[in-house]
């Protein structure tokens, strides 16, 4: 099943491997990425349970 949801998201994302982004867009991404790492602690409780299949 795992194998399935791989490939499948391999092949959703295939045609997207070039992104045009304008100028606004392209510094929005880049103060995105240069924000603080933020402590996210609901998911970090998500992470520690176990799930459905194990």
């Amino acid at each position: 099943m795992l194998d399935a949801g791989v490939t499948a998201a391999a092949q959703a994302l295939a045609d997207r491997r070039h992104f045009s982004l304008d100028e606004a867009q392209w510094q929005a991404f880049q103060e995105a990425l240069d924000r603080p790492v933020q402590t996210k602690p609901r998911l970090k409780k998500l992470l520690r349970e176990p799930g459905v299949l194990g």
